[in-house]
């Protein structure tokens, strides 16, 4: 009969097995390896983005898978990010965080809408495991903060939703309704659907927070001018039951939309 090895002698053989891959001696010893934690440091910000550098562990034979081959794992507040590739060992990358980059993917996917400006956040960073040779890795932490907010500039309807506590009110009027704080966050979460006087009320609010913090041209203000006119007395979803021809808004709604983005002509750019 074979005896069973005991964890000892299989340690025995280790430097014999120094020419087999850590995923082997790992399987000898009845575990999984881990990926060797990354380093993480704040590379820089903006108002509305914080830039991570990342760099990929040397790892330990046999004991801690080197390099990052299944990419990163990011997380932050109620976010979490996804940087896919295969990263070398002390190869370094830099991740911007609060918008679009090419292999990083979203969870939410709003939480690429921006982060708030003026704002530290705690972020954590795993090297994810290999299915079948390693686990994640131990956490890697870095507390970074974007810049201080911008006046001047403009931030589109979907910062102003993910970012209520940076608005520089705490009510608005939409055409001749005056809607609480609340009300307006519900109004932007509501899905548009086919009502244009919902699409309307999207850009209108982003437009007249953007106005509230500094951020004004005379094309924006005529259009904000028109747009409340047009909604008047109307009670906009889900506080009320409003509703208009998406014809009759679709060329205030295109204006204003410009206008929040930063790219209106004459207007104030979007912020950075």
């Amino acid at each position: 009969m074979h005896k069973q090895l005991s964890r000892r002698s299989v340690l025995k053989t280790l430097p014999l097995a120094a020419a087999c891959s850590g995923a082997a001696v790992s399987k000898l010893l009845g575990q999984s390896l881990i990926q060797d934690t990354p380093t993480v440091t704040c590379a820089g910000s903006t108002s509305t983005t914080v830039t991570l550098t990342i760099t990929a562990g040397p790892g330990v034979p046999g004991i801690r898978n080197p390099a990052a081959p299944n990419g990163y794992r990011i997380t932050w507040d109620a976010c979490s990010a996804t940087l896919a590739g295969n990263f070398a060992a002390g190869v370094a990358v830099n991740v911007t965080i609060g918008a679009s980059q090419a292999n990083l993917t979203y969870d939410p996917a709003s939480c690429a809408n921006g982060l708030a400006c003026g704002t530290s956040f705690a972020f954590t960073v795993l090297a994810r495991g290999v299915p079948g040779v390693s686990v994640d890795s131990h956490p890697a932490n870095a507390t970074c903060a974007t810049s201080a907010c911008v006046k001047g500039c403009t931030y589109t309807q979907g910062f102003w939703k993910n970012h209520a506590g940076v608005w520089p009110v705490s009510s608005l009027k939409l055409g001749t309704v005056t809607y609480t704080k609340a009300q307006l966050l519900d109004i932007l979460e509501t899905p548009v659907r086919g009502n244009g006087l919902i699409s309307l009320a999207h850009q209108l609010i982003a437009a007249k927070l953007n106005v509230a913090n500094g951020a004004s041209c005379p094309a924006a203000t005529t259009a904000i001018s028109a747009a409340d006119l047009l909604i008047d007395g109307l009670v906009v979803p889900p506080v009320g039951s409003g509703s208009l021809d998406p014809s009759a808004t679709s060329a205030l709604v295109t204006t204003l939309d410009a206008f929040n983005s930063g790219t209106l002509a004459g207007c104030p750019t979007e912020c950075k």
